[in-house]
Parts: C-alpha cells; sequence; structure tokens
C-alpha cells in the first residue's frame, strides 16, 4: 500500500509535469501569434529551441510534434499570405 508520503510525491510530479506542459503550450501559442507579423526563421528557431528545451526529458514525440506544428503554422501562414497576394492581383486585373 502506498504511503501518504509515496502519495504526495506522486501528485506533486504530477502537477509539476501539468504546469510544465502548460508552460511549453503557452510559449507555443505566443510565439505562434507574434510570428503573424514577424516571419523570420530566426524568430522560428529560437521559438523551437525554447519548446525543444522546455519538453526536454519528458517527451520526444510531444517535442516533434510541437516542432512539426510550428513548421505547419508558418507554412500555412505563408501559403495564406501567398493566396491573398494573388488574389488581390486577379481582383486588380478584373475589376480595372
Amino acid at each position: 500500500m502506498l504511503t501518504g508520503k509515496a502519495i504526495s510525491s506522486i501528485t506533486f510530479k504530477v502537477v509539476s509535469v501539468k504546469i510544465i506542459l502548460f508552460y511549453c503550450i503557452l510559449w507555443f501559442i505566443i510565439c505562434n501569434a507574434l510570428m503573424t507579423v514577424n516571419l523570420s526563421s530566426c524568430f522560428t528557431a529560437i521559438c523551437l529551441l525554447k519548446a525543444i528545451n522546455c519538453f526536454k526529458g519528458y517527451s520526444v514525440r510531444l517535442t516533434l510534434l510541437l516542432c512539426f506544428l510550428n513548421e505547419l503554422c508558418v507554412f500555412v501562414r505563408v501559403c495564406s499570405i501567398l493566396f491573398l497576394f494573388f488574389l488581390k492581383r486577379i481582383l486588380l486585373l478584373y475589376l480595372t
């Protein structure tokens, strides 16, 4: 049977992992929000390094998922900017 000390130790570990995961996800959201203004690859690299250091020792899969999601967000943003640029050009051609 688990003693009170063992239960409190397990509870503390679970709570600390949840807090770290919350911090990492919050950092990821902030990075992506800032990247809507600044699509700098240097900034992307800084965000990824921060996120990887955050998840270091917790889950390799989560880190890889975070990297994939970050790159996917950048790709979607770039595609949407290009789409809007070409849409504007097409509309200008047809309206003039």
